[in-house]
Protein backbone atom coordinates (compact mmCIF):
# COMPACT_ATOMS: atom_id res chain seq x y z
CA UNK A 1 0.00 0.00 0.00
CA UNK A 2 1.46 3.58 -0.91
CA UNK A 3 0.16 7.10 0.01
CA UNK A 4 0.06 9.28 -2.95
CA UNK A 5 1.42 12.56 -3.41
CA UNK A 6 0.91 16.24 -2.49
CA UNK A 7 2.06 17.58 -5.05
CA UNK A 8 -0.78 20.64 -6.18
CA UNK A 9 -2.07 20.05 -9.01
CA UNK A 10 -2.67 22.32 -11.81
CA UNK A 11 -5.75 22.92 -14.69
CA UNK A 12 -6.10 20.31 -16.62
CA UNK A 13 -5.33 19.32 -19.49
CA UNK A 14 -5.63 15.92 -21.87
CA UNK A 15 -2.35 15.38 -22.49
CA UNK A 16 -1.44 15.64 -19.13
CA UNK A 17 -1.63 13.20 -16.35
CA UNK A 18 -5.14 13.41 -14.51
CA UNK A 19 -4.59 14.66 -10.78
CA UNK A 20 -7.22 12.00 -8.92
CA UNK A 21 -8.20 13.74 -5.14
CA UNK A 22 -10.24 12.51 -2.58
CA UNK A 23 -12.88 15.21 -4.22
CA UNK A 24 -13.13 13.77 -7.12
CA UNK A 25 -14.65 10.31 -6.03
CA UNK A 26 -18.50 10.41 -5.71
CA UNK A 27 -20.33 8.25 -3.20
CA UNK A 28 -20.99 5.58 -6.00
CA UNK A 29 -17.11 5.20 -6.55
CA UNK A 30 -16.90 6.35 -9.62
CA UNK A 31 -14.69 10.02 -10.75
CA UNK A 32 -16.78 13.30 -11.19
CA UNK A 33 -16.44 14.87 -14.52
CA UNK A 34 -16.04 18.76 -12.41
CA UNK A 35 -13.05 20.54 -11.20
CA UNK A 36 -10.26 17.96 -12.47
CA UNK A 37 -6.67 18.96 -12.27
CA UNK A 38 -3.62 17.23 -13.91
CA UNK A 39 -0.02 16.78 -13.16
CA UNK A 40 2.86 17.23 -15.33
CA UNK A 41 4.72 13.97 -16.22
CA UNK A 42 7.71 15.30 -13.39
CA UNK A 43 4.94 15.62 -10.54
CA UNK A 44 3.00 12.21 -11.42
CA UNK A 45 6.44 10.35 -11.31
CA UNK A 46 6.03 7.29 -8.59
CA UNK A 47 2.10 8.07 -8.44
CA UNK A 48 1.19 6.80 -12.00
CA UNK A 49 -1.98 4.72 -11.34
CA UNK A 50 -2.33 1.36 -13.03
CA UNK A 51 -5.41 -1.01 -14.79
CA UNK A 52 -7.23 -2.44 -11.47
CA UNK A 53 -5.40 -0.36 -8.72
CA UNK A 54 -7.52 0.61 -5.79
CA UNK A 55 -7.83 3.53 -3.99
CA UNK A 56 -8.70 3.92 -0.51
CA UNK A 57 -9.52 7.52 1.49
CA UNK A 58 -7.49 7.71 4.62
CA UNK A 59 -9.07 10.48 6.39
CA UNK A 60 -11.66 13.18 6.54
CA UNK A 61 -15.18 13.23 5.91
CA UNK A 62 -14.73 10.59 3.37
CA UNK A 63 -12.62 8.31 5.11
CA UNK A 64 -13.20 4.78 4.01
CA UNK A 65 -14.04 5.50 0.67
CA UNK A 66 -13.36 3.50 -2.09
CA UNK A 67 -12.22 3.63 -5.98
CA UNK A 68 -11.53 1.03 -8.67
CA UNK A 69 -9.31 2.60 -11.61
CA UNK A 70 -9.21 1.62 -14.79
CA UNK A 71 -7.26 2.35 -18.10
CA UNK A 72 -10.72 3.75 -19.66
CA UNK A 73 -9.83 6.88 -17.32
CA UNK A 74 -7.12 7.79 -18.86
CA UNK A 75 -3.99 8.29 -17.36
CA UNK A 76 -4.08 9.47 -13.54
CA UNK A 77 -1.83 9.93 -10.52
CA UNK A 78 -3.01 10.00 -6.98
CA UNK A 79 -3.10 12.43 -4.06
CA UNK A 80 -1.64 12.42 -0.88
CA UNK A 81 -5.21 11.57 1.30
CA UNK A 82 -5.78 8.11 -0.93
CA UNK A 83 -3.85 5.28 -0.52
CA UNK A 84 -3.11 2.59 -3.05
CA UNK A 85 -3.32 -0.58 -3.39
CA UNK A 86 -2.94 -3.72 -6.43
CA UNK A 87 -4.33 -6.59 -5.89
CA UNK A 88 -2.33 -10.28 -6.23
CA UNK A 89 -5.10 -11.73 -8.97
CA UNK A 90 -3.21 -15.21 -8.48
CA UNK A 91 -5.22 -15.05 -4.86
CA UNK A 92 -8.47 -12.06 -5.35
CA UNK A 93 -10.06 -10.04 -8.13
CA UNK A 94 -9.51 -6.51 -7.64
CA UNK A 95 -13.50 -6.35 -8.16
CA UNK A 96 -13.83 -8.39 -5.24
CA UNK A 97 -12.31 -6.44 -2.65
CA UNK A 98 -13.84 -3.31 -4.61
CA UNK A 99 -17.12 -4.54 -3.94
CA UNK A 100 -16.22 -5.93 -0.69
CA UNK A 101 -15.46 -2.25 0.55
CA UNK A 102 -19.24 -1.30 -0.34
CA UNK A 103 -20.95 -3.76 2.07
CA UNK A 104 -22.18 -2.79 5.27
CA UNK A 105 -19.46 -5.44 7.19
CA UNK A 106 -16.90 -3.04 5.66
CA UNK A 107 -18.26 -0.15 7.57
CA UNK A 108 -18.47 -1.74 10.44
CA UNK A 109 -15.01 -2.57 10.66
CA UNK A 110 -13.87 0.83 9.42
CA UNK A 111 -16.21 2.52 11.92
CA UNK A 112 -14.87 0.38 14.84
CA UNK A 113 -11.15 1.80 14.27
CA UNK A 114 -11.41 4.87 13.58
CA UNK A 115 -8.53 6.90 15.46
CA UNK A 116 -10.32 9.90 16.80
CA UNK A 117 -8.27 12.96 16.64
CA UNK A 118 -8.96 15.87 15.13
CA UNK A 119 -9.94 14.35 11.93
CA UNK A 120 -11.42 10.46 11.33
CA UNK A 121 -8.04 8.28 10.10
CA UNK A 122 -7.64 4.86 8.35
CA UNK A 123 -3.73 4.79 7.95
CA UNK A 124 -2.19 2.01 5.50
CA UNK A 125 -1.26 -0.39 8.54
CA UNK A 126 -4.87 -0.81 9.32
CA UNK A 127 -5.99 -1.42 5.86
CA UNK A 128 -2.96 -4.19 5.62
CA UNK A 129 -4.78 -5.94 8.17
CA UNK A 130 -8.56 -5.77 7.16
CA UNK A 131 -9.76 -9.20 6.86
CA UNK A 132 -11.12 -10.04 4.43
CA UNK A 133 -13.58 -12.86 3.07
CA UNK A 134 -11.74 -14.21 0.32
CA UNK A 135 -13.86 -17.37 -1.72
CA UNK A 136 -12.15 -19.75 -4.75
CA UNK A 137 -11.62 -17.65 -7.85
CA UNK A 138 -14.08 -19.24 -9.93
CA UNK A 139 -16.67 -18.53 -7.28
CA UNK A 140 -15.04 -14.80 -6.82
CA UNK A 141 -15.74 -14.60 -10.81
CA UNK A 142 -19.29 -16.23 -10.56
CA UNK A 143 -20.59 -13.21 -7.34
CA UNK A 144 -19.12 -10.35 -8.92
CA UNK A 145 -20.67 -10.86 -12.41
CA UNK A 146 -24.36 -11.46 -10.00
CA UNK A 147 -22.77 -7.91 -8.32
CA UNK A 148 -22.74 -6.77 -11.58
CA UNK A 149 -26.12 -7.48 -13.06
CA UNK A 150 -27.63 -6.97 -9.94
CA UNK A 151 -26.37 -3.41 -8.72
CA UNK A 152 -26.64 -2.28 -12.55
CA UNK A 153 -30.21 -2.81 -12.02
CA UNK A 154 -30.32 -0.65 -9.36
CA UNK A 155 -27.78 2.07 -10.42
CA UNK A 156 -30.37 2.73 -13.12
CA UNK A 157 -33.36 3.21 -11.18
CA UNK A 158 -31.47 5.62 -8.83
CA UNK A 159 -30.35 7.35 -12.23
CA UNK A 160 -34.00 7.22 -13.04
CA UNK A 161 -34.97 8.78 -9.49
CA UNK A 162 -32.45 11.78 -10.05
CA UNK A 163 -34.26 13.61 -12.28
CA UNK A 164 -37.85 13.32 -9.71
CA UNK A 165 -35.06 14.46 -7.02
CA UNK A 166 -34.03 17.50 -8.60
CA UNK A 167 -37.90 18.74 -9.24
CA UNK A 168 -38.47 17.65 -5.41
CA UNK A 169 -35.82 20.19 -4.52
CA UNK A 170 -37.34 22.97 -7.00
CA UNK A 171 -40.30 22.19 -5.28
CA UNK A 172 -39.05 22.45 -1.99
CA UNK A 173 -37.24 25.81 -2.73
CA UNK A 174 -41.00 27.46 -4.25
CA UNK A 175 -42.20 26.21 -0.85
CA UNK A 176 -39.87 28.23 1.37
CA UNK A 177 -40.00 30.77 -1.02
CA UNK A 178 -43.88 31.26 -1.09
CA UNK A 179 -43.93 30.66 2.92
CA UNK A 180 -41.06 33.37 4.19
CA UNK A 181 -42.19 36.50 1.26
CA UNK A 182 -46.07 35.53 1.00
CA UNK A 183 -47.37 33.75 4.16
CA UNK A 184 -49.18 30.32 4.41
CA UNK A 185 -52.70 31.92 4.99
CA UNK A 186 -55.03 32.27 1.98
CA UNK A 187 -55.73 36.06 -0.24
CA UNK A 188 -54.74 38.84 2.02
CA UNK A 189 -53.53 42.20 1.79
CA UNK A 190 -50.36 42.65 -0.12
CA UNK A 191 -47.96 45.38 -0.55
CA UNK A 192 -45.01 46.26 -2.66
CA UNK A 193 -42.16 44.88 -0.48
CA UNK A 194 -39.56 47.38 -2.88
CA UNK A 195 -37.39 44.62 -3.72
CA UNK A 196 -37.33 43.10 -6.89
CA UNK A 197 -35.93 39.90 -5.42
CA UNK A 198 -38.53 39.63 -2.82
CA UNK A 199 -41.72 41.38 -5.31
CA UNK A 200 -44.64 41.62 -2.47
CA UNK A 201 -45.18 40.68 1.20
CA UNK A 202 -48.13 40.73 3.51
CA UNK A 203 -49.42 44.29 4.02
CA UNK A 204 -48.96 44.19 7.62
CA UNK A 205 -45.45 42.16 7.46
CA UNK A 206 -41.81 44.66 8.06
CA UNK A 207 -39.19 45.11 6.11
CA UNK A 208 -36.39 44.65 8.59
CA UNK A 209 -32.50 45.34 7.43
CA UNK A 210 -30.94 42.14 8.98
CA UNK A 211 -28.07 44.19 11.38
CA UNK A 212 -31.38 44.63 13.20
CA UNK A 213 -32.14 41.01 14.13
CA UNK A 214 -28.40 39.87 15.32
CA UNK A 215 -26.10 40.52 18.82
CA UNK A 216 -22.63 40.41 17.54
CA UNK A 217 -21.09 38.07 20.11
CA UNK A 218 -17.39 38.90 21.76
CA UNK A 219 -16.99 35.26 22.89
CA UNK A 220 -13.00 34.60 22.06
CA UNK A 221 -11.45 31.11 21.03
CA UNK A 222 -11.44 28.49 23.66
CA UNK A 223 -8.97 26.21 24.07
CA UNK A 224 -10.44 23.03 22.64
CA UNK A 225 -12.33 24.67 19.73
CA UNK A 226 -12.00 23.17 16.65
CA UNK A 227 -11.23 25.51 13.71
CA UNK A 228 -13.98 26.23 11.23
CA UNK A 229 -13.73 27.10 7.62
CA UNK A 230 -17.09 28.21 5.65
CA UNK A 231 -17.10 27.62 1.78
CA UNK A 232 -19.32 28.22 -0.49
CA UNK A 233 -18.78 24.80 -2.21
CA UNK A 234 -18.16 22.39 1.31
CA UNK A 235 -20.29 24.16 3.70
CA UNK A 236 -18.98 25.04 7.18
CA UNK A 237 -16.84 22.44 7.92
CA UNK A 238 -13.29 22.09 9.51
CA UNK A 239 -10.00 23.69 8.35
CA UNK A 240 -8.63 20.05 8.42
CA UNK A 241 -11.14 18.76 6.52
CA UNK A 242 -11.42 21.62 4.16
CA UNK A 243 -7.53 21.27 3.20
CA UNK A 244 -8.11 17.35 2.58
CA UNK A 245 -10.99 17.92 0.19
CA UNK A 246 -9.42 20.48 -1.71
CA UNK A 247 -6.02 19.04 -1.68
CA UNK A 248 -4.36 22.26 -0.39
CA UNK A 249 -2.50 23.79 2.81
CA UNK A 250 -3.84 27.02 4.13
CA UNK A 251 -1.18 28.66 6.15
CA UNK A 252 -1.70 31.50 8.59
CA UNK A 253 -0.02 34.02 10.69
CA UNK A 254 0.29 33.79 14.85
CA UNK A 255 -1.06 37.01 14.76
CA UNK A 256 -4.31 37.58 15.87
CA UNK A 257 -5.36 34.68 17.16
CA UNK A 258 -6.96 36.15 20.31
CA UNK A 259 -9.21 38.27 18.06
CA UNK A 260 -10.80 34.74 16.52
CA UNK A 261 -14.26 34.35 17.69
CA UNK A 262 -15.75 31.40 19.41
CA UNK A 263 -19.83 30.27 18.29
CA UNK A 264 -21.92 28.20 20.09
CA UNK A 265 -24.94 26.25 17.87
CA UNK A 266 -27.62 28.23 16.83
CA UNK A 267 -25.21 30.84 15.78
CA UNK A 268 -25.46 32.34 12.44
CA UNK A 269 -22.18 32.51 10.52
CA UNK A 270 -21.56 34.88 7.03
CA UNK A 271 -18.38 34.69 5.09
CA UNK A 272 -16.76 38.02 4.47
CA UNK A 273 -13.91 37.18 2.49
CA UNK A 274 -13.72 34.67 -0.26
CA UNK A 275 -13.11 31.60 -0.69
CA UNK A 276 -13.30 31.01 2.98
CA UNK A 277 -13.99 32.91 6.43
CA UNK A 278 -12.80 31.19 9.83
CA UNK A 279 -13.88 30.75 12.92
CA UNK A 280 -14.56 28.72 15.43
CA UNK A 281 -16.59 25.91 17.63
CA UNK A 282 -16.17 23.13 20.48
Amino acid sequence: MKYGTTETGIPFEENLYRYIRITDIDSNGTLKNEGKLSLTDEQAEGYILKNNTLLFARSGATVGKSFLYRDTYGKAAFAGYLISACPDTNKTFPEWIYYYTNSSAYWEWANRIFTQATIQNIGADKYSNMQLPVAELKEQKRIIAYLDRQCGLIDSVIEKTKGFIEEYKKLRQAVITQAVTKGVRGDRPMKDSGYEWISEVPAEWSLIPSKYLFGNSDARKQPDDVQLTASQKHGIISQQEYMELENAKIVFANQGIGNWKHVEPNDFIISLRSPEFYSFRR
